[in-house]
């Protein structure tokens, strides 16, 4: 999923007390142990806030957060939504902020319905007859769910001329966008009123395309749904 599991981490991270949107985080070539990771445009912005950070999707800030957290992990906090992993947290390591992991768009969509549900977390039913004995969890707090759902509103989606100034100001939307490793899928995954859209684009051999980047392929999609 790319930089899409990047809000869920950043809800961690207030919870923990880490950050507030204003937190001033360092956007500046660091190393982890033996990790040294980059940005997607490999370059750096230096100090700035959560809130851009998360915004501008920048990588530094969230394996920094990451590696802060000691309550618990974005791996954790992913098992406790249902999400099976073939890997244990070692073999991913930090690099879970990134979205090395592998999730599907099924995974996601559940994932994102905790923003709109003040950070609980329920199984996706299908129909209003789906078994109703599901148990829901409260993955992060609804204050951090109501900070990170604030923070990806004010992500700018002039991409979209689907949606004119009017629009715009009567649907709020809470987007944020995902690359994975060597361009095999672009996502966008959002909060708009009542609804949580996730879209996808990939090949399903799983083969490289240097156009499948979600801002810029994507988000156009997303917001012409």
């Amino acid at each position: 999923p790319g930089s899409a599991l990047k809000p869920f981490l950043y809800a961690l991270a207030i919870d923990e007390g880490l950050i507030h949107p204003q937190t001033l985080l360092y956007d500046t070539p660091s190393s982890f142990g033996i990790y040294d990771p980059e940005n997607f445009d490999r370059t750096y912005k230096g100090p700035l806030s959560a809130e851009e950070a998360l915004i501008q999707s920048r990588n530094i800030p969230a394996i920094y957060l990451a590696s802060r957290l000691k309550k618990k992990s974005l791996y954790q906090m992913l098992e406790e939504a249902n999400v099976n992993f073939p890997q244990n947290e070692k073999y991913y390591g930090l690099a879970i902020a990134l979205g090395s992991a592998e999730l599907t768009p099924l995974n996601l969509a559940s994932l994102y319905t905790s923003f709109a549900n003040l950070g609980v977390w329920s199984p996706l039913k299908w129909n209003l007859n789906s078994e109703k004995n599901i148990k829901s969890k409260k993955i992060f707090s609804s204050e951090a769910s109501f900070m990170v759902l604030d923070m990806l509103k004010k992500n700018l989606h002039s991409e979209s001329a689907m949606l004119d100034e009017v629009s715009k100001q009567k649907l709020s939307i809470a987007w944020k966008t995902g690359t994975s490793y060597g361009y095999r899928d672009a996502w966008v995954a959002g909060v708009l009123g009542d609804h949580v859209l996730i879209v996808w684009l990939g090949n399903f051999d799983n083969s490289s395309n240097p156009a499948l980047v979600g801002r810029e392929i994507a988000a156009p999609l997303f917001f012409e749904i």
